[in-house]
């Protein structure tokens, strides 16, 4: 449930800062200055990313950075690049996002999402997320102690919508939500559908959970391989290894 995620202040603080953006640019410089507490608003238009949107500053577990569609709606991000969103630090939350990867070459747009580091507690809710080769993407970055890998913990995927309109022509992994590490995952009600790797091996995935996460919970999803388009081989919901019997729900 939604509320079980806060997006404001507690009420013996300052209300959250709320930033009203309508353009690209303008959601860059917000995410840029954004504290805890805030909340990023997208107005109506078309939002082009060229370059990576990244996360700057950490929000906390009572006050994340909000970044969502506002109230009249009518928004389209399209990604030209790699990566839409790069997440790296903690407690972002991102809903009513339609993000669509729009590259001439499919080996480019690779992730909406990049969950990365320390980007424990993120949130992504309620997102529509089309043409990528992994719309959500999470792994580890070198960034502890003596280069040890920090991967992102508790994060939460919640009643989205990842799927591709076409095959993919590329011999780049094709997987929906593709996770190599981290802990705690909640991956709750979504619904994935047409997914096919059109190059290389053939093999496509829905989502996955590997690469030592551990503790992860896989609730309620929908995966739908071959609803508007058929070919490859397409697999639904894949779990690696297992180092004890409560890893995986």
């Amino acid at each position: 449930d939604l509320h079980s995620f806060p997006t404001r202040r507690s009420s013996d603080l300052e209300p959250a800062a709320t930033a009203n953006v309508f353009s690209v640019d303008e959601l860059r410089s917000a995410m840029a200055i954004a504290q805890p507490g805030d909340i990023i608003e997208l107005g109506p238009g078309t939002y082009v990313i060229d370059d990576p949107l990244r996360t700057v500053s950490a929000g906390t577990a009572d006050e994340p950075i909000v970044v969502r569609v506002g109230g009249a709606g009518g928004v389209r991000i399209e990604s030209n690049v790699a990566e839409a969103f790069k997440v790296n630090q903690p407690y972002w939350r991102f809903q009513h996002l339609p993000i669509f990867g729009t590259c001439l070459d499919d080996s480019t747009c690779e992730h909406a999402f990049h969950i990365t580091g320390e980007a424990d507690g993120t949130v992504i809710s309620q997102c529509r997320l089309v043409d990528f080769n992994a719309q959500i993407k999470a792994n580890g970055e070198p960034i502890g102690p003596s280069s040890t890998y920090v991967y992102p913990d508790d994060v939460v995927i919640l009643r989205n919508e990842l799927f591709d309109t076409r095959p993919r022509q590329t011999a780049n992994p094709v997987t929906k939500l593709d996770v190599v590490g981290g802990r705690r995952w909640q991956v709750i009600h979504n619904t994935i559908h047409d997914f096919e790797k059109a190059g290389g091996d053939g093999v496509s995935y829905a989502a996955f959970l590997k690469g030592n996460s551990r503790d992860g919970e896989m609730i309620g999803n929908v995966v739908r391989c071959a609803q508007a388009f058929t070919g490859g081989t397409r697999i639904g919901l894949s779990l690696g290894p297992v180092l004890d019997r409560k890893s995986v729900v």
